[in-house]
């Protein structure tokens, strides 16, 4: 049986929201925020961490450097 990887899904125009997940074989969380998707990223371990640069809130990049640093 093949585990399952984690991918977190940062996207508030849902345009990623249906990129080749299934087919891949990833367990999917999405998020439409910046916030919400940094606090998801350091609750859980992710495989795979996809994201809009664009995002509402908090931009892509500041999640990226906020998780870079938590790190």
């Amino acid at each position: 049986m093949q585990t399952r990887r984690n991918l977190a899904l940062l996207d508030h125009e849902h345009r990623l929201k249906q990129t080749g997940k299934a087919r891949c074989g990833f367990q999917v969380t999405w998020c439409q925020n910046g916030q919400e998707g940094l606090a998801l990223a350091q609750q859980r371990q992710y495989d795979v961490v996809l994201m809009d640069i664009l995002l509402p809130g908090m931009i892509g990049l500041d999640v990226l450097h906020c998780l870079r640093r938590s790190s």
